[in-house]
């Protein structure tokens, strides 16, 4: 509960949406676990000249000495190459959503089956 989504400029031409649920036509049979699978487009592919987020709400770590991002996906990314398809996962302060970091710049490829993502936070 509290995510949030919305696009950047030059924002989706209204041809992609992030939604939840479980995929049809593309990508994966299923979700990974019932209904709670974020994806855009997950009942068709994704439009040309998209530019959309996804944002988790806030975590605080102000008393944790480590902690792990760690999530399963899908990947069906066509590599950027000349058409310049990529996601980008990266941290935000809570505060004012400034980069605090970049943790992956380029998510792109595609996936066969759900994998496990996994990376220590700075």
């Amino acid at each position: 509960m509290g995510w949030t989504i919305g696009a950047n400029n030059p924002s989706d031409a209204g041809n992609t949406t992030w939604e939840l649920g479980s995929p049809s036509s593309v990508g994966p049979s299923a979700a990974n676990s019932p209904m709670n699978c974020i994806g855009t487009n997950i009942d068709g592919d994704y439009g040309i000249n998209t530019d959309i987020w996804v944002r988790s709400p806030s975590i605080d770590l102000t008393s944790d000495t480590a902690a792990t991002l760690s999530f399963k996906e899908f990947k069906n990314i066509e590599d950027s190459g000349a058409d310049l398809d990529f996601g980008t996962i990266r941290i935000l302060a809570a505060s004012d959503l400034s980069e605090l970091a970049v943790l992956e710049a380029e998510v792109e490829g595609a996936s066969t089956g759900w994998e496990s993502y996994g990376i220590d936070l700075p």
